[in-house]
């Protein structure tokens, strides 16, 4: 019973002692390159746009294609929505700041020519592009930029770090 017990303490301690990664000569400390991998919902905002933005696609083209990059995409400002949209307001008064609806033609009324943009709470884009607060935005053109995903059940960005711009 003393050997069985000597057996196993032995065999536990090498266990433990052999958890380290082997020191080799020559094996010299390199600096950890940063995590690379296409990032989550999470920091996806933190990725900074192309030097020229000259470039960027149509609403169609967002809604027809797969695109795993960020892109740019430009289209009209033709209503809010909340939670679905189902729920697509695009006339005034309105009520939603949850999420504006873009389309190609500033008067589409064909929701399935729509994508959504979530803006959201306490965003830079909440505060300056909601049509509750800023009715005057319905039917101008804008450029977004951000990674394509599902929103509101239809093709659309979120969390997409409140870049954009104005167009004529």
């Amino acid at each position: 019973m003393k050997n069985l017990t000597l057996v196993t303490l032995l065999l536990a301690s090498l266990f433990f002692a052999s958890c380290e990664k082997p020191s080799l000569e020559g094996d010299e400390k390199k600096p950890k390159k940063p995590h690379t991998e296409k990032p989550d919902d999470k920091g996806k905002e933190d990725e900074k746009p192309p030097e020229n933005p000259k470039d960027y696609i149509t609403i169609h083209d967002f809604l027809t294609k797969d695109y795993s990059s960020q892109i740019w995409v430009a289209g009209y400002i033709v209503g809010a929505c909340k939670r679905s949209i189902s729920n697509a307001e695009l006339k005034a008064p309105f009520s939603f700041q949850t999420a504006l609806l873009l389309a190609d033609d500033k008067n589409e009324t064909d929701k399935g020519k729509m994508m959504a943009l979530e803006l959201r709470t306490k965003s830079v884009a909440r505060r300056e592009l909601n049509l509750v607060d800023h009715p005057e935005n319905h039917r101008k053109r804008i450029k977004v930029y951000g990674y394509q995903t599902t929103y509101m059940g239809v093709r659309g960005m979120k969390k997409w770090g409140s870049l954009y711009e104005w167009m004529k």
